[in-house]
C-alpha cells in the first residue's frame, strides 16, 4: 500500500523531524510513505480565511488523484488503535490501494479541503500543534500496520 501525507508546514524542530524520521523509517517494511509538505501562509498578514483558501488551493491541486482522501480534523472519525488497523485493512480490501491523509496547519483545514476528502479522522478532540501531529499520525500508521502484521506493538 502506498501512504502519502499532504501537509502544511514543516517540521522545524530537531525533536520533531528524529521521531518522524523514526517512524518513517519503521513504516519501509509495510508501506511504501512519501511526504508532500506545502508552505504554511502567514495567518497574521493575510488573516485566517485568506491564509486557509491559500493553503486549501495547493493542498487540492497537489491531493494525489488515485488515493482514498482523509483529512484530519477534530470532528472526524475517532478509532482507537486496532480499529484504525481494522479500517485501513478494510479499505485495502475493497481495493484501496494509495491512502493520502491531509493535515492542515496553525489554523487547520479549509472547508473546501474537507469537502474533497472521503472522510475524516481525529486523533481525540484535544487540540495538538500540527507538527505533532504528523508524529502522531505516523506513530498511530505504524501501529496499525504491526496490528495487521499480528506483531504485538500495540500491547
Amino acid at each position: 500500500m502506498k501512504l502519502t501525507l499532504l501537509v502544511v508546514g514543516k517540521l522545524k524542530e530537531p525533536w520533531q523531524r528524529d521521531a518522524f524520521t523514526d517512524y518513517a523509517k519503521r513504516l519501509i517494511p509495510y508501506v511504501r510513505l512519501s511526504v508532500i509538505d506545502i508552505a504554511d501562509r502567514d495567518v497574521d498578514r493575510l488573516g485566517v480565511q485568506r491564509a486557509l483558501a491559500d493553503e486549501a488551493a495547493e493542498l487540492l491541486r497537489r491531493m494525489p488523484a488515485d488515493a482514498h482522501v482523509v483529512a484530519l480534523t477534530l470532528d472526524g472519525r475517532s478509532y482507537d488503535s486496532p480499529g484504525l488497523a481494522a479500517h485501513i485493512e478494510d479499505l485495502k480490501t475493497r481495493g484501496t490501494s494509495h491512502l493520502c491523509f491531509v493535515i492542515g496547519g496553525p489554523a487547520g483545514l479549509d472547508p473546501q479541503v474537507v469537502a474533497a476528502s472521503h472522510e475524516q479522522l481525529s486523533l481525540g478532540s484535544m487540540t495538538w500543534p500540527h507538527t505533532l501531529v504528523r508524529v502522531m499520525l505516523a506513530e498511530q500508521l505504524y501501529r496499525a500496520c504491526r496490528i495487521s502484521a499480528g506483531h504485538p506493538y500495540h500491547r
